[in-house]
């Protein structure tokens, strides 16, 4: 586990699952550390197989199962620019006929 220190260019790549994570130390099961909260973001740093290195925005670090996390968009949506309100009329429903 690395030691916490800040991390001014943090860019989250990816989220913690729903359901947070387990993390390690180091790509070993036998070493496990601390689990990361769920929807905690992320920044991937690293990749070895089905494990990723990530770095959390306080500059914490551990290794976790990659397959699990939750990726990001790169850029955010572009704004959506709200329309003007319209009028509109009631829907015409077929009058009925009377016997």
């Amino acid at each position: 586990m690395a030691t916490p220190a800040p991390a001014p260019d943090f860019r989250p790549t990816h989220v913690v699952p729903p359901d947070g994570l387990p993390a390690w130390e180091a790509p070993d099961p036998a070493r496990p550390t601390d689990p990361l909260d769920a929807l905690l973001p992320v920044q991937l740093a690293e990749r070895q197989g089905d494990w990723a290195y990530v770095v959390c925005s306080n500059g914490w670090a551990a290794w976790v199962d990659g397959r699990l996390l939750v990726s990001v968009p790169r850029t955010p949506p572009p704004p959506v620019s709200p329309s003007p309100a319209r009028r509109t009329r009631a829907p015409c429903w077929p009058a009925r006929r009377r016997p």
